[in-house]
């Protein structure tokens, strides 16, 4: 181990035990601070405090050592630290990424899950787009109406990659709708058939989140052809070309 990367660990040991505690009650104070009616939500991501700052560029420290000891520290702040670490998901470093997504997971808070999930989505990088959607589509229930309204007004490539998965969120609402019903009714008179329903409920949700990533996939495709297209477009002449 070099001089500068002993000094380095060292101190991240030292600040750990000093600083936990305090960096901890920053962050629970700041999700009391949030937690008010979605009408007052802020629309941008909340500003990660200094400490988590520092701790997420330690992951892409030369010094293995470091980087395993940043991703530990964050991973003992808790799910409250998620918001704060979800806009270095699709961090341009690809190790700061990964470790921030394996830190990440799949948020339990759906207004976190959908943050992290329009996140990967708008990266438009197939790999994270791919693990956006299927994470909306984890629990399309407890997501459902929030992602709705959020995408509503969206303009430009956001637009036309968001609304493949808005048309398969609500063909899964409709399908779980009816699934409801019949699966009440189920219950009371043929269990055996309920089950089947469940089955094949849950095989709907998985279509629907297949569906929604290729429809995205392919509009986001689509619209850069169409892009491409027309920067490769000869300019429209302004003057009558001479003789």
């Amino acid at each position: 181990m070099t001089r500068n990367a002993a000094m380095l660990a060292l101190s991240l040991v030292i600040w750990l035990p000093t600083s936990a505690r305090g960096l901890t009650d920053h962050i629970t104070a700041g999700a009391s601070a949030t937690s008010q009616p979605a009408a007052t939500q802020p629309t941008t991501a909340p500003t990660a405090p200094p400490e988590i700052a520092t701790l997420v560029r330690r992951l892409a420290d030369r010094s293995f050592q470091a980087r395993e000891e940043a991703q530990r520290m964050l991973a003992t702040l808790g799910p409250d630290a998620t918001k704060f670490l979800a806009p270095y998901i699709t961090d341009p470093d690809p190790e700061v990424a990964a470790r921030i997504a394996a830190l990440v997971g799949t948020p339990d808070d759906p207004d976190v899950r959908i943050a992290v999930a329009l996140r990967l989505i708008e990266s438009t990088d197939p790999d994270w787009m791919e693990r956006g959607v299927h994470m909306l589509f984890a629990e399309p229930g407890k997501v459902h109406d929030a992602f709705m309204r959020q995408t509503r007004e969206t303009t430009g490539i956001r637009r036309i990659i968001f609304e493949p998965i808005r048309e398969q969120m609500t063909s899964w609402k409709r399908q779980d709708d009816l699934f409801q019903r019949n699966y009440a009714r189920a219950m009371e008179k043929d269990p055996a058939r309920a089950e089947q329903l469940k089955k094949s409920h849950a095989d709907t949700r998985l279509y629907c989140a297949e569906a929604a990533y290729w429809g995205a996939f392919e509009a986001m495709m689509e619209e850069k052809e169409h892009e491409r297209d027309r920067a490769g477009a000869e300019p429209t002449p302004t003057t009558r070309p001479g003789p």
